[in-house]
């Protein structure tokens, strides 16, 4: 039997091809066939059976979304500038250019939509079946519904845009040019002062104690003379004497502070006394040697009697009636650095700055440290003068302008001196190596400059070496270095 006998196999057919086409691009359905000629029947014949709709077209997959941009690389860093040397600082470096900023990355196209699908068409009506031949007429076939249109499938993602680079950083600023003439020393103590001996580990002062300032001569002499470690700050201008410092404190002028004698006192003006551990600093200290005339009271700064382990440091101490400051009877472990020793008056006599042991029959070993102190205007000789020192006197990178003196260092009886990178300038006779006929003293000059200055400048003996590290600066750079940072701060 042909399939022409079976109209509903045309339809069946019709819609399964439908059905079979209507995914990926939403190909329309086919025509549903007409209905055979209906057999001759009795009455009208049935119609054909509605063909089936098209399956919906399946959906676009959804594009690929774009990888993503790679990040620029980072901008390399400007070399640091070398750090300057000690000393004055140096001018502040130009600060580096900022870097630019990366592009923007392009920003993707957006994905095209999917095109719509195609609507299947309509089936067609069955034919109307003949006339049965002694029958009923056969039914029409009924017309085919139409598949439906499938989706259509959806756009690409676009792809994304390449992310900008990063900009290049700025590169570091050039770095500030070294400071000239800086010391070496700075605050550090140095010298004799910060060994370790006689049960003391260097010179601490009041360090661990508490702190207090004074601002009258009877707060002073009581702060001082207390027991135990202290700190004791001076503010303004005291006027005193005989202001004596026990064991273990630490002395320190606040800005622009001063202690001066009182006029006409015969008595010294700050007493450091069979102790042990002190620290005086930032202070200037005047004594009653102001005016014209002779030796009549004490010194300025009076340290005697087996005192071990004082820092005198950045002074300025004046017009000592006997002397600015003198060490006397078997005292050691001293360093006084960074002060000025001068006086007022050129018309005074007795204009003797710094003696180390008392007389010849004074046969401590002074262990004392002189460095970048500057003996200056009206000073007439012992810039320092010993008659003992056979532990050693070390005096180096100090500076010498007291023009118009009589000598500036007395190497007496039994006294080892070590001159370093010391700069006399103007001055006469720079070492004396027989004061008062003693005989038997020795320094050993390194590196000393001597700039127009007369008498001698040789020494004699082998001089020491000194058990503590140091730095010596340049001698030509002592005059600078000394001017500007000897005295107060």
């Amino acid at each position: 039997m042909s399939i022409l006998s079976r109209p509903w196999l045309l339809v069946v057919v019709g819609g399964l091809a439908a059905v079979a086409l209507s995914c990926a691009e939403g190909t329309s359905g086919t025509e549903g066939a007409g209905g055979g000629p209906g057999s001759a029947g009795v009455g009208a014949g049935t119609g054909g059976v509605t063909g089936a709709g098209g399956v919906p077209g399946g959906a676009g997959t959804v594009g690929t979304a774009g990888s993503a941009g790679q990040a620029g690389a980072t901008g390399t860093a400007g070399v640091a500038g070398a750090a300057g040397g000690p000393g004055t600082a140096g001018t502040t470096g130009v600060a580096g250019t900022t870097g630019t900023a990366g592009t923007a990355g392009t920003t993707g196209a957006a994905g095209r939509g999917g095109g719509a699908g195609t609507s299947s068409s309509g089936g067609r009506g069955g034919t109307t079946a003949g006339s049965g031949g002694g029958g009923s007429g056969g039914a029409g076939g009924t017309r085919a519904t139409g598949g439906a249109g499938g989706s259509g499938a959806g756009g690409r993602g676009g792809t994304s845009g390449t992310a900008g680079s990063t900009g290049t950083a700025g590169s570091t600023g050039t770095a500030g040019s070294t400071g000239t003439g800086g010391s070496t020393t700075g605050d550090q103590l140095i010298g004799w002062a910060s060994v370790n001996a006689l049960g003391q580990n260097g010179t601490t002062g009041g360090s661990g104690g508490p702190t207090t300032t004074v601002t009258t001569c009877a707060a002073l002499k009581s702060a001082v003379s207390q027991s135990g470690a202290a700190i004791i700050n001076v503010s303004g201008t005291i006027t005193c004497d005989n202001v004596v410092v026990s064991s273990n404190k630490s002395l320190i002028g606040l800005s622009g502070a001063s202690i001066i004698a009182t006029a006409g006192t015969t008595n010294h003006l700050l007493v450091v006394k069979g102790v042990s551990n002190i620290i005086v600093r930032n202070l200037t200290l005047q004594g009653a040697g102001v005016t014209s005339g002779n030796k009549s009271g004490g010194d300025t700064f009076h340290v005697e009697t087996n005192v071990h382990h004082l820092w005198a440091d950045h002074l300025d101490i004046s017009d000592g009636d006997d002397g600015n400051m003198d060490i006397t009877l078997n005292c050691d472990y001293i360093t006084v650095s960074w002060t000025k020793f001068h006086y007022t008056s050129s018309s005074r006599v007795h204009r003797f700055s710094n003696l180390i042991s008392a007389s010849t029959s004074d046969a401590g070993t002074y262990k004392i440290t002189w460095h970048h102190n500057w003996w200056a205007t009206n000073v007439d000789q012992r810039s320092p003068r010993a008659h003992e020192g056979s532990g050693g006197i070390h005096v180096f990178n100090n500076y010498y302008s007291e023009a118009g003196n009589s000598y500036c260092i007395g190497v007496g009886q039994d006294a080892i001196f070590l001159s370093e990178n010391n700069y006399f300038d103007g001055v006469h006779t720079p070492f004396y190596m027989t004061p008062d006929g003693e005989t038997g003293g020795q320094i050993l000059s390194n590196g000393d400059v001597f700039h127009n200055t007369t008498g001698n400048q040789t020494g004699t003996g082998k001089g020491f070496t000194p058990p503590y590290p140091y730095t010596l600066d340049p001698a030509a750079n002592v005059p600078a270095l000394v001017q500007a940072g000897a005295g107060p701060r």
